[in-house]
């Protein structure tokens, strides 16, 4: 994955770094793998900075804006 926000994913469940320095990781539990899997595809790799959890981390823990 490119995203650097990216930890890992599993069944039905993508982790992301989490929002703040006491904050390990934000996890999102999706109804199915294949709803996962395109999440995955469309905001973990080439679209990440669209991508909502991105947009928090960088924003609530390292103070960037990311540009539309």
């Amino acid at each position: 994955m490119k995203c650097p926000y990216f930890r890992r994913f599993g069944d039905r469940k993508i982790v992301c770094e989490g929002h703040h320095d006491g904050c390990y990781s934000l996890a999102t539990n999706f109804v199915n793998n294949k709803v996962m899997n395109r999440q995955l595809e469309v905001y973990c790799n080439d679209n990440y900075t669209k991508c909502e959890i991105y947009r928090l981390v960088s924003k609530a823990k390292y103070d960037i804006d990311v540009e539309d």
